[in-house]
Parts: C-alpha cells; sequence; structure tokens
C-alpha cells in the first residue's frame, strides 16, 4: 500500500512538472495589461503593447470583449457586440492575427477615435486568445487555453459629469461561514465609472458603540486593497465580518460610502435581531488590551501600563484581578522581583457594553539579576448572580537589565530507525536567563566527517514560541533515505537564528 501510494505521489508530480514546463513553452506574455485615457469628444488617440513570446512559435488572434461587473467587483468576458457596448466601434487594431516568433517580442498598435458626442466611462477588452489550428496543440500531450485581457478604460469628461453611486441596501447576519457580518450593495447609477470605499458603524440602542470596520468587495480583499472600482450601472456587495458578539436586540447600523473626487454617501438602518450572533467558538464575555505585557526596564526603575477591559455582554459584570505564576516554585517569577500595583482596583463592575480602565506600576528590586521575569494576572468575569462567565489572562513579563546569558542543555537524545524510517528526538531546557525561541539543528556526518543530512526539529508539542528558563520542550523529526553506518551527530541549538549552544553525540543505524 505504501509503494502505490509512493507511486502515484511521483505520477503526480510528474505531472505537475511537465505541465509547467509545457505552459511555460507555449504562453505568451503582455505588456502593459491595463491602460487608462482620459480623452475629450473627437479626440484620436493611439496606443500599443507588446506581446513577449514563449519559447515556441504562436499564432493568436485578437478579439474585442465586453466587460460586465459582477457582485464580487470583479469583470466577467463576453464576445463583443458594438450595438450593445458602442465603445467596441471606437477601436481599430492594426491587425486582427499575429504571428509570434520564438524568443522575438511583438508590437500591436491600436487607434481609438472618440466620437463628438461621446460622454461618460467606457471600457473594452481585447482578448489575446491562440488560434485554434496551432500545430503545437496537437503536439502536446496537454490541451489547455492561455487567454490575456487587455483592458482599456475610457474616460470622457463633460461639463457638469459627476459621478452618482446609491446604498441600495445594507445588512446585519451570518455568512456561510456561520460568523456575523455587515454587507451594503453599492449601485454606479451613473455613465462614469469610480473608485469606492465604504465604512461600516454599529452601535447598540443606546447609541454606545460596538464595533467599527472597513467593509470591502471580494475582488478588493484579494488585492489587499480597501478600494473597488465600479463600473456604469454596476452593483458591488462590500462586507466585513464583526469580531464582537451581537445579542437579542435592536440596532443602529450606519454605512458610510467614499466615491469619486471627495463624494460621500450615509445610509442608516435600524435592525433587530431576535437570535444571537457570534463567531463559533468559546463565548467571549470581555475583550481587553494589552493581551499581554511585555517591557524593558532597568533593575529598581518603575513602568507603567493602562489596561482596557471592555464587556461584550449585554448585561452588567463583575471582573476579579488576580495574580498567578506561570510556574509553582519558580525562580523567576515577577511577584518575588519586585513590587506589582493594579491602580483603579482588582476588582472592577463594567456596565453592559462599556469600558474601564486600570493602571498596571511594576518596580523591581535594585539588586535585581539581569534576565526575564513572568507571571500573569487572571481575570475571572462574573455575572450580577456571582456566576463564573469565563476566565482569561494577561501575560506578563519584564525584561530587566541587559547582557541576559544565553544557554541550553539536551536533556534526553533518541533515536530510532524503524523500516528504513529514521526519528531524531530530543527534551531540550533552557538555561538562559530569558525565554528563548529555540530551534534545533542536526548535522549527521560520516566518519570522513562528510554530511550526510541536516535535519530540522520540530516541537512535538504545542508551546507559545516562548521557552522559559527553565522549562523544557521536546522535539523531534523523521526522516528517511541514511544507509546503515556510524554516524556523528552535531546538535545545534539557536534562538531567533542566533546560536546559543552546540553539542554531539552519535548514532548507529542498522
Amino acid at each position: 500500500m505504501i509503494r502505490l501510494k509512493n507511486i502515484i505521489f511521483y505520477i503526480n508530480l510528474l505531472f505537475i512538472i511537465i505541465l509547467i514546463l509545457t505552459l511555460e513553452a507555449a504562453a505568451v506574455g503582455v505588456r502593459p495589461m491595463i491602460f487608462e485615457f482620459d480623452l475629450d469628444p473627437g479626440e484620436i488617440k493611439e496606443f500599443e503593447f507588446v506581446l513577449t513570446p514563449g519559447e515556441q512559435r504562436q499564432n493568436v488572434e485578437l478579439n474585442l470583449y465586453t466587460p460586465t461587473q459582477n457582485l464580487t467587483g470583479g469583470l466577467n468576458y463576453n464576445l463583443g457586440n458594438p450595438e450593445i457596448n458602442p465603445v467596441l466601434n471606437w477601436i481599430s487594431l492594426e491587425s486582427k492575427e499575429v504571428i509570434i516568433p520564438a524568443s522575438q517580442e511583438q508590437v500591436v498598435s491600436g487607434v481609438i477615435q472618440v466620437p463628438y458626442n461621446a460622454s461618460g466611462s467606457h471600457t473594452a477588452i481585447i482578448m489575446i486568445e491562440p488560434l485554434d489550428n496551432q500545430d503545437n496543440q496537437n503536439n502536446s500531450f496537454f490541451n489547455f487555453t492561455v487567454r490575456y485581457a487587455v483592458r482599456i478604460n475610457i474616460n470622457i469628461d463633460r461639463p457638469g459629469q459627476r459621478p452618482r453611486a446609491e446604498i441600495v441596501n445594507i445588512y446585519l447576519e451570518q455568512n456561510e461561514e456561520g460568523i456575523p457580518e455587515i454587507s451594503a450593495l453599492i449601485k454606479n447609477t451613473d455613465s462614469i465609472n469610480f473608485i469606492a470605499s465604504a465604512e461600516a458603524t454599529l452601535r447598540d440602542k443606546n447609541n454606545r458603540l460596538i464595533e467599527k470596520l472597513d467593509i470591502i468587495s471580494e475582488i478588493a480583499a484579494r488585492n489587499n486593497s480597501l478600494a473597488t472600482r465600479i463600473y456604469p450601472s454596476s452593483e458591488v456587495i462590500f462586507k466585513g465580518e464583526l469580531n464582537q458578539p451581537l445579542y437579542p436586540g435592536d440596532y443602529n447600523l450606519q454605512v458610510h460610502l467614499r466615491y469619486g473626487d471627495n463624494l460621500q454617501l450615509i445610509e442608516r438602518k435600524v435592525i433587530t435581531l431576535k437570535e444571537e450572533l457570534r463567531r463559533s467558538g468559546p463565548r467571549r464575555y470581555i475583550s481587553y488590551e494589552p493581551e499581554i505585557i511585555s517591557k524593558n526596564l532597568r533593575a529598581g526603575s518603575p513602568t507603567t501600563q493602562v489596561i482596557e477591559i471592555n464587556n461584550l455582554y449585554n448585561e452588567k459584570i463583575k471582573v476579579k484581578i488576580n495574580r498567578e505564576e506561570v510556574v509553582d516554585n519558580f525562580d523567576y517569577s515577577i511577584f518575588n522581583t519586585g513590587e506589582l500595583q493594579l491602580r483603579g482596583g482588582e476588582e472592577l463592575v463594567i456596565n453592559n457594553r462599556n469600558s474601564e480602565r486600570l493602571v498596571f506600576i511594576y518596580r523591581s528590586i535594585r539588586d535585581a539579576v539581569a534576565g526575564g521575569y513572568y507571571g500573569k494576572l487572571k481575570l475571572d468575569v462574573y455575572s450580577q448572580e456571582d456566576k463564573l462567565l469565563e476566565t482569561r489572562n494577561i501575560n506578563l513579563e519584564m525584561l530587566i537589565g541587559e547582557g541576559w546569558k544565553y544557554n541550553a542543555e539536551v536533556e534526553r537524545f533518541n533515536f530510532i530507525n524503524d523500516n528504513g524510517v529514521q526519528t531524531f528526538s530530543l527534551n531540550l531546557k533552557n538555561l538562559s536567563s530569558i525565554h528563548i525561541n529555540p530551534a534545533v539543528l542536526l548535522v549527521i556526518k560520516n566518519d570522513e566527517e562528510q554530511i550526510i543530512k541536516t535535519i530540522n526539529l520540530s516541537p512535538s508539542e504545542e508551546y507559545d514560541n516562548k521557552l522559559l528558563p527553565e522549562k523544557t520542550v521536546s522535539m523531534m523529526q523523521r526522516t528517511t533515505g541514511i544507509e546503515p553506518g556510524n554516524y556523528q551527530v552535531e546538535i545545534i541549538i539557536t534562538d531567533n537564528g542566533k546560536e546559543i549552544k552546540k553539542t554531539a553525540t552519535s548514532v548507529d543505524i542498522n
């Protein structure tokens, strides 16, 4: 069974490699892919683009297409009909078929002739497609078609012309993944395309802010952008996921649309929820900032940090704040190395959808040894009936002084050879005076000091990439292909890429 799986894997890998090589040999490139022209009525504009060949001669045809914008903000392409899209009559190409010799670029020229009565925004697509009768398609093991769409945007300005948008509707509901989501349907009601971005604000019935977020189209999300171009008469959905849980009741939803040249629209709506909306997973009653308090300070000097706790619940809650060790009897405890105060109290009562602040103050002792010191603030959240709702933690780390000592120790090294699969594992203990983010590299050498293999070990248990002083983590890795024999194993331990320890051992593979 294992051998059959390996054969299938290598066949699939070979298939992918052949496909990639075939595509690279056959594909034609185009530059530029987008033209933006601001033209006047009656103006004639020449343009050109370059076709770059693959390793084979290519015959392509150039056809005019009409784009239509879908709800995601992306474009669909349909073969052009000048009666439906008159801009296709304005564009002339020097040739509708082009032969591209191997390794030789070809320049394609065109002309745009704008009618005197034209106005608004117009878009056409020059689709570059391989001819159906190409010899290389018949000779190739694969039959595929690669098309390129060159977009031409033409904007014709006339006095008094300005874009117009409409927020058709706004929604608050769960998406397909069950996540609360705000969405808005935006329409371009004019003949001019425009760039648009939107922001949503959600408040409770008492007008307290719950969440403020950018809402964007799917095409903008793919392009890591906040803005979307909306074409004339097109509709696009802008949406964004909420992080806060929403309980039954009335909410005030507002969408603020910015578009064109400093134009704005605002749409408001009261939405009544009959059921709770929240992300899957544990119910959260509070949010807080920061989630970790990490400070660098000199011995004896103080440091402060404001902590803000937000009540996400629709009822009043009580938050009790307790100090907690990360490890029992820990030499690097923050509580044994200085004085910690919480100004504002260690028990807070927070009204629904409100927040409270307190100030964390810490001063280390003057003779504190340089190193990292750690602890936690445990936040116990209670209902009005004193029922424990949830417990959250704020991690604390005070990095005192400088010139920290770095060291580590391999407590146990194991090797197992099972039917040709070699497993290397070890326990790594942090002997540093500060936390580390360890990586372990094994360098396998034969008797002649030749490197046979290098192996990066991975943690075999979950940890947060911070190995505290005196703590241990198990690391392991499986590999194959090492022939029987006796080998030297060099163990290199690093912290964030910096070597802190090197040791060696030997293994006998038989």
